[in-house]
């Protein structure tokens, strides 16, 4: 790291090598040999214990000056981390003043032709944030009428305006990796000048002398402002040609491609006219026509202009009459409203035949029955209110929301198409039997979606977000749902990855839910307890039947589960098939004062295993807790 031009070094207590002599010589001289960013101008700072190159001594000593003026300064603007509109203003008021005094009737410097946007519009990289405030700053200290305000005008005035045109360039001209290359060297030269030029005009102001005395920098006396103005003009002298030569590229480029255009008319055209010319002769009632379209295709091919803007209007129209996500999603909410309005008619009716025959049914013994076989063996040793229960699940009781609004506020991230071949999934019959019939069932939904596997949020989630939303309107429904695609990461321990943490997250809104009675838990024993905590998927699941047990028949569950094909590769296959065989038997309760079970199960693209397991009637042997 051999001492270049502008290399500027700390003061000696605060610098210090960091290994000895000999390493610190291998380093300088030969280690740039081996890796261009060995060869970075730096310094060694012992509080940090690393190297601070150039730049970011610079960058440090000029943000240092901005906080000391803005301090020192009462009444004067404030220039550290202020906005472009201060800087233009800066300049603003110190060319008038200029010119004023001067007697000239032009400013000096950039003529502010540029749109302030666009300076907003300049990233904070390379250090044009503090770059920023030191122009501001200059421009400030040129209007108190120091003998050095021409100077500072001649050094400071161009370079926003040069700043401005370089990143248009590289943003609009399609740069090569070189002119990329020229403009970082720019903006690096133009933080190392910066000290130089700074120093040199203010040092006769008092509070810099204040300032320089205590600031941890070191700055060169032997390099004049001359050398540095020179070095930013070389370099964009030389962006300047680099520029034309993009321009060139450009526009040899919007060349080729009105070339091909032609072509692609030309080739519109004589297809067109060979395919009237075979009606013609088919067909001499066609002569008329086939008269007016060639004369319209002629028109075209010798107007590409015209082409273009019709081609233009036709795309604007036909984008037009496309719905955005929000207005899909808004017509599929109705007309869920809608189906959910006719099934709680239909619903009504079933339940009314279902009253008059439950007598039939035996319901008390069967009641009887059931309850008894779950009773616990002995009496529960660490009885657990809902509260303590919700700290063993542990997943916040805003999760399941947070997930919801995530999902929701992705809906305007698709297209019209694509949702529209998702919300088809609301007018077949499977969908609408499953919706309005008062009997548990599961739906099981294969988008086949063209997109990408690795989407976390797929349209057939905002169908699944917008229809849970539906739901919660309704006073007899009791809605559970989760959003695989959002806790998909089996390498990090979060609570609400996987088919454990599925399980978790429909026990906390259970728990949580107003329209759920006050549970009784006098099942759970300090070893279930124990087992819900470590996660185990038999005891979520039998913690989670139980809890269904719970509900009040009046209401219907419905479980919408999101995803689930992340689920299905490992380690989380069997536990899944587990889940789902758990759903499915529960689909098969037949105890009369239990609620109605409707899971649905939905995956963009197709299943691999879930597909497979709830087309079979009985498919595992389940155990529960004994």
């Amino acid at each position: 790291m051999g001492k270049e031009k502008h290399h500027f070094s700390r003061l000696p207590w605060r610098k210090s090598e960091p290994a000895t002599d000999e390493d610190e010589a291998w380093i300088r001289k030969k280690a740039g040999a081996h890796h261009p960013a060995f060869r970075t101008p730096a310094d060694y700072d012992r509080s940090e214990k690393r190297y601070i190159s150039d730049e970011e001594q610079a960058i440090e000593y000029l943000e240092n000056l901005l906080r000391k003026h803005d301090d020192s300064q009462p009444g004067e603007p404030k220039f550290y981390q202020c906005s472009w509109e201060v800087v233009i203003q800066s300049l603003t008021q110190a060319q008038d003043a200029y010119a004023k005094n001067t007697g000239c009737g032009q400013r000096t410097g950039m003529a502010l032709d540029v749109t302030l946007s666009a300076f907003e519009a300049l990233p904070a990289e390379f250090g044009l944030g503090t770059v920023k405030g030191i122009l501001g700053l200059m421009f400030r200290v040129a209007l108190q009428g120091i003998e050095n305000r021409a100077k500072i005008l001649d050094a400071f005035s161009s370079i926003p305006n040069t700043i401005v045109t370089i990143n248009v360039a590289c943003t609009v001209l399609r740069p090569s990796q070189g002119d990329l290359d020229l403009r970082e060297e720019f903006y690096r030269t133009l933080i190392k000048g910066m000290p130089l030029l700074v120093d040199v005009l203010l040092r006769a102001a008092p509070w810099y002398r204040k300032l320089k005395e205590i600031l941890l920098f070191r700055i060169p006396e032997t390099v004049a402002v001359d050398e540095v103005l020179s070095e930013w003009k070389g370099i964009i002298d030389s962006f300047n040609q680099r520029m034309q030569r993009m321009r060139d590229r450009m526009l040899g480029t919007l060349h080729q491609q009105g070339v091909d255009l032609q072509n692609q008319a030309d080739k519109h055209f004589s297809a067109t006219e060979n395919h009237f010319r075979g009606l013609r002769e088919e067909n001499s009632t066609t002569h008329d026509m086939m008269r007016d379209l060639q004369l319209m295709m002629t028109v075209i091919m010798y107007n590409q202009k015209q082409l273009s803007k019709q081609k233009a209007q036709e795309a604007s129209t036909w984008h037009h009459g496309l719905k955005s996500g929000a207005d899909a999603t808004t017509l599929l909410y109705q007309e869920l409203q809608a189906i959910r309005r006719q099934g709680e008619i239909q619903q009504e009716e079933n339940s009314r035949l279902r009253r008059e025959n439950v007598a039939l049914r035996e319901e008390a013994a069967l009641r009887a029955e059931t309850e008894s076989s779950w009773k616990p063996t002995h009496p529960s040793m660490a009885a657990l209110s809902e509260l303590e229960l919700l700290g063993v699940i542990g997943v916040p009781s805003n999760a399941a929301w947070r997930d919801l609004d995530i999902v929701l506020s992705q809906s305007s991230s698709f297209g019209s198409q694509m949702l529209g071949k998702a919300q088809r999934l609301i007018r077949t019959r499977a969908f609408r039997d499953w919706f309005n019939q008062s009997e548990s069932s599961i739906l099981l939904v294969e988008g086949y979606l063209d997109i990408s596997p690795a989407a976390s949020i797929t349209p057939i989630s905002i169908l699944d977000a917008t229809l849970i939303s539906s739901l919660l309107d309704s006073s007899n429904t009791l809605v559970l749902f989760a959003f695989a695609g959002l806790h998909r990461e089996y390498e990090k321990p979060e609570v609400m990855n996987g088919p454990g943490g599925l399980l978790r997250s429909l026990i906390m809104q259970l728990l949580t839910s107003d329209k759920f009675p006050l549970s009784n838990l006098e099942f759970l024993t300090p070893e279930r307890i124990a087992a819900c905590q470590k996660g185990d998927i038999v005891a979520l699941c039998a913690l989670f039947e139980r809890l269904l047990l719970q509900v009040p028949p009046s209401l219907q569950v419905y479980c919408i589960l999101d995803g689930l094909g992340w689920y299905e590769r490992n380690p989380w296959g069997q536990d899944l098939l587990y889940v789902i065989s758990m759903f499915e038997e529960l689909a098969q309760w037949d105890f009369p004062q239990t609620a109605v079970i409707k899971p649905m199960i939905s995956f963009p693209h197709h299943s691999l295993l879930v597909a497979d397991a709830v087309q079979i009637p009985v498919l595992w042997s389940r155990r529960y807790w004994d």
